[in-house]
């Protein structure tokens, strides 16, 4: 994947972490949380109790049953901070212990970063309707995050204008396509190519399919955990 290695800082202060991961318990605040199967789906944890290398969390909500121990990615807020983190996990007691000894990212600029997807990428946006009229076609996604996304539409036409409304699917590899109703927030077209870049904003999603979506950002962010450890 060719991802911008700015969306993240690594939190290196060991002071710094041990306070973050303090907060977290003594906050209450949701930590959004899947394994690193691509096909698993998100469950939350609340943390409670932090002993200097693990975090012991209840798990509040979850829609299918844990393996006793594997691997996790986490996402939480602090305030209007995003952090995120990939790391071990294992049950004792009902409880699940999250290892903290790993690294600890913090994301940059807003909260929902558009992840750039290389063109090997084979993901697409179906199109079924444009206003509320039947219109077809497959194209090609450039960047996703979990509140929208940017495909390129090449072949002209259809073209599409700020402002209208699609409805369709994303069809991700490895995963059940995801129905999705959005609006056209910006676009750009290159009369050269004869192609149009279309930005959209995802609207009226369901829970179901929100979840799915931010799963798949997660997914992609771990990606980029793996190479940022690496360096």
């Amino acid at each position: 994947m060719n991802f911008q290695k700015d969306i993240f800082t690594r939190i290196s202060d060991p002071v710094e972490k041990n306070r973050i991961f303090q907060d977290l318990c003594t906050s209450h605040h949701e930590i959004l949380t899947k394994s690193t199967d691509p096909a698993s789906e998100l469950f939350t944890l609340r943390a409670e109790v932090y002993n200097g290398t693990e975090l012991c969390c209840r798990i509040i909500q979850k829609t299918s049953a844990l393996a006793a121990q594997g691997d996790l990615i986490l996402q939480f807020m602090m305030g209007s901070e995003k952090y995120l983190l990939s790391t071990r996990y294992d049950i004792r007691d009902s409880k699940c212990f999250v290892q903290t000894e790993t690294d600890l990212f913090h994301l940059q600029r807003r909260e929902d970063y558009r992840l750039r997807l290389p063109t090997s990428f084979k993901g697409y946006f179906s199109m079924a309707k444009h206003q509320g009229k039947n219109s077809t076609g497959q194209f090609q996604l450039i960047d996703l995050s979990g509140g929208g996304c940017r495909f390129l539409i090449k072949p002209m036409p259809p073209t599409l204008s700020l402002g209208d409304e699609i409805e369709g699917h994303l069809v991700l590899p490895d995963r059940e396509k995801i129905a999705i109703k959005g609006q056209i927030r910006h676009e750009r077209d290159d009369e050269v190519s004869r192609s149009q870049t279309a930005g959209i904003q995802f609207i009226g999603l369901r829970d179901q399919d929100k979840n799915k979506m931010i799963a798949l950002v997660m997914d992609l962010y771990r990606e980029l955990f793996s190479r940022l450890s690496k360096t």
